[in-house]
């Protein structure tokens, strides 16, 4: 018996998305495989079975996404879910009542997160723009570009009734944030209006930089009608009637559903001939590694491959140097200036962490594709021949600076010192060779390319030069130094790190995708570093373990516990782990190094007696 069977999924177009429900509905597809835009606000009376392919991350995604069935009087309902070899999936296959009947907690968002706020600025400057007498709000895009020098100075002439609402409704302890970074950091500023630079800025306004691109569009349109001599005309709608809210909500200037994060999309080169109507959009922390040159993406039954680093006119990719350290596992990165590479890995031969002398020859560098990428015009099928094919984008690398604001907690008989630092600094390098061309962002894994094209099809003759991906973020960090544990090496210490993070996600009910961690140094100590993966901060590690110091035993006790009760390696052997314990995806580059023998011999003095 055939199925037939369609995507629902956030990388659809609205209109696709409406199509393939309404046939789901009317009997005419007989599944809908679907991502978490099903989860809230969809009611398909006659619904019957749900199949989820991974546990849900707590409880109340449990209750959402089942719920979608049995919601008429006249239908029953059943769900059956699949459990991955992880240790979140693990947990809840070994304990499914604390799923099924698990407590939802009243949800905590932080208010202060400056990455949520500065959007409300936003659309509060939008909203009280358009609310002037004798304007109106414009329903598509071409008419909302035609009076940005409007809104520019209406925003310049700092509106007194717009001050006295963003006072109003902006946390006061972030009133007169102002960036002390210019690649990672946001301004808020309220009294001064210093936000409306992160709007309006010609160099970093989000606003600016959107129309920068939109213009960008058009003139591309009129050269490409020039050339062959006919009519866009339906292209040329499709631009200038986008729906301003939709517009704006996509390139990350108003709120949206979720927690903000840095979006970026892959788009299609030949936008003039996109039969596909694709939504590739990912955080930028993921699109490093999918969305990078020759990664594959699956959607809407088609395969296509990412070629290009998007660029804007007259912008530059933020550029960085770096060197790795093998010793401590941390990273020295340094924001290209017009230094050379080899004058950076000549002024940076030691480790400033632990004074070890690199190894490995010459420094490398990374660039950040804030903009976003391009793929391939050309359809490619044969879903079932070959998985799709992604780099790994390597790990996360600490590079705040809270480790001097170290204080003892008290944890009888053991010296412990933690740090909770907010909006602190992270990196993601992807280490991939990636053969990058400057003027008009090919990219390529391959080293044998003799000469490559520009997205519009032209030959282009830029030199291609070495790089890797690379993002760096802001969000909220919890430090721990265990200064009397005797952690010997970096194996080791990649091992406490991953009995931590799996035992933080299970103590305090939150999925493994929502928390990260990464191991540094701190005078001659390996530190271990858990972070929020949300930009700006999700509350996750200020709650549990910065305003409850109570909490940090119970975790670490949790930790040895998992090490401990695993019984992989026959029950027998310690020195070995898995996914019911301590491996995961995000830490597959050590599976090697990473055993419960090391976890067990470092933790093993603060068992419960």
């Amino acid at each position: 018996m055939a199925l037939h069977i369609k995507e629902h999924t956030a990388q659809l177009d609205k209109d696709r998305a409406l199509e393939y429900q309404n046939k789901f509905k009317d009997g005419e597809l007989d599944a809908l495989s679907c991502s978490t835009t099903f989860e809230v606000g969809v009611n398909i009376g006659d619904l019957n079975t749900v199949l989820l392919r991974n546990v849900p991350p707590t409880p109340a995604n449990y209750i959402q996404r089942v719920g979608r069935a049995g919601r008429s009087p006249e239908s029953s309902a059943y769900s059956i879910t699949y459990c991955k070899n992880s240790p979140h999936d693990a947990n809840y296959f070994h304990h499914p009542l604390d799923m099924i009947q698990g407590k939802v907690p009243v949800p905590c968002i932080r208010s202060d997160n400056i990455r949520i706020v500065i959007r409300h600025i936003f659309a509060s400057a939008l909203s009280f723009f358009w609310k002037q007498p004798g304007r109106e709000y414009h329903r598509f895009i071409s008419e909302f570009m035609a009076e940005y020098a409007d809104l520019e100075e209406y925003l310049k002439s700092k509106p007194k009734d717009l001050l006295a609402y963003l006072k109003s409704v902006v946390p006061s302890s972030i009133h007169g944030h102002v960036a002390f970074d210019d690649e990672t950091d946001l301004t808020i500023d309220i009294d001064n209006f210093g936000w409306v630079d992160e709007l309006l800025d010609p160099v970093r306004g989000r606003l600016a930089q959107c129309r920068t691109e939109y213009e960008s569009d058009l003139q591309s349109i009129e050269e490409y009608e020039e050339q062959k001599g006919y009519k866009l005309a339906g292209v040329r709608k499709g631009i200038e009637e986008e729906d301003t809210i939709n517009y704006l909500s996509r390139h990350n200037i108003i709120p949206k559903y979720g927690f903000p994060s840095e979006i970026v999309e892959l788009a299609n080169r030949d936008r003039y001939n996109d039969e596909m109507k694709l939504r590739l959009q990912r955080d930028l922390s993921r699109a490093i590694s999918d969305y990078a040159p020759d990664s594959e993406v699956i959607a809407d039954g088609n395969v296509v491959r990412s070629r290009y680093l998007k660029r804007i006119p007259s912008k530059d990719w933020p550029r960085y140097y770096y060197r790795e350290c093998s010793n401590c596992n941390s990273v020295n990165i340094q924001l290209f200036t017009g230094q050379t590479l080899k004058d950076f890995t000549e002024q940076n031969t030691f480790c400033p962490m632990c004074s070890a002398r690199y190894s490995g020859g010459m420094a490398k560098e990374f660039i950040i594709p804030k903009y976003g990428f391009l793929y391939e015009a050309e359809k490619q099928w044969n879903l079932a021949n070959k998985k799709p094919t992604h780099t790994f984008s390597g790990e996360i690398f600490y590079r705040g600076n809270n480790t001097s604001k170290l204080k003892q907690y008290d944890i009888p008989g053991h010296s412990v010192s933690c740090a909770y630092g907010r909006e602190d600094e992270l990196v993601l390098i992807n280490r991939s060779n990636f053969s990058i061309c400057s003027w008009c962002g090919f990219g390529t894994l391959s080293r044998d390319v003799s000469e490559h094209y520009a997205s519009n099809g032209k030959k282009c003759t830029g030199k291609l030069y070495s790089s890797s991906l690379g993002h760096v973020f802001r969000t909220d960090v919890f430090i721990i130094n265990l200064e009397d544990v005797p952690i010997g090496s970096i194996d080791q210490a990649l091992s406490v790190l991953s009995a931590l993070t799996n035992a933080f996600c299970r103590l305090f009910n939150v999925d493994d995708n929502e928390i990260g961690g990464c191991v540094s140094m701190s005078s001659g100590h390996y530190i271990f570093v858990l972070f929020d993966n949300t930009p700006g901060g999700a509350g996750y590690v200020k709650t549990a373990l910065a305003d409850r110091s109570d909490n940090l035993l119970q975790l670490i006790r949790a930790a040895l516990k998992i090490s401990e009760e695993c019984t992989c390696g026959n029950g027998e052997r310690t020195d070995c782990a898995c996914y019911g314990c301590l491996l995961n995806y995000r830490n597959q580059r050590y599976h090697d190094k990473i055993k419960r023998s090391y976890v067990i011999d470092a933790l093993s003095g603060f068992k419960e007696e």
